[in-house]
């Protein structure tokens, strides 16, 4: 018998929004000690890519913007 599909709540989406600007390896790690998930981080990149959440490699005005402070 196959196991139900693992479905993000919004919970979940809101954390993921929240943390969009760290590291894979970080955000995973942020992940699980909320939610008590291990969730590989190639999931959490997809999930974010079909969210529109952009990428820390992509986000230059992230950079601008800590460059200064």
């Amino acid at each position: 018998m196959a196991s139900e599909r693992f479905k993000f709540s919004d919970e979940h989406i809101d954390f993921i929004r929240l943390h969009w600007d760290k590291k894979p390896s970080v955000l995973v790690k942020l992940f699980h000690q909320k939610f008590g998930l291990l969730k590989h981080r190639q999931v959490l990149s997809k999930l974010k890519r079909r969210l529109g959440i952009p990428k820390i490699a992509h986000s230059r005005i992230l950079r601008l913007l800590v460059a200064q402070k």
